[in-house]
């Protein structure tokens, strides 16, 4: 939940100054860097970027992460507000439920 509305706030901050086209933005930031930032640790942080990335809700290439799918994605964080972009849905497009999807991202004690 953590890191998925890290994503989404850095999207949104840097698409109100153009350095986002909605989707793409750079993160020239260390999983350490974003760990020490949320309070997980940089381990826990490559497991959730490694499972988000086979869940198909991002990239990374070349210092910019590329969001894939938003609307999941803002699911996941637990925002209620609108992205704003056209194609979103507000129904998840993972297999399984939302729950399973988040338990499987969450540490173990973080799990319900």
């Amino acid at each position: 939940e953590r890191v998925a509305h890290l994503l989404l706030e850095l999207r949104d901050r840097l698409e109100v100054v153009g350095l986002s086209d909605g989707r793409r933005f750079p993160l020239p930031l260390t999983q350490d860097v974003v760990g020490d930032t949320l309070g997980l640790s940089a381990i826990h942080v490559n497991r959730v970027f490694k499972a988000l990335r086979q869940a198909g809700l991002f990239e990374v290439r070349s210092g910019a992460v590329t969001l894939l799918r938003v609307a999941d994605l803002a699911i996941l964080a637990g925002r209620a507000e609108p992205t704003g972009l056209a194609d979103e849905v507000a129904e998840p497009k993972w297999p399984g439920s939302t729950e399973a999807t988040i338990n499987t991202l969450a540490s173990p004690d973080q799990r319900p």
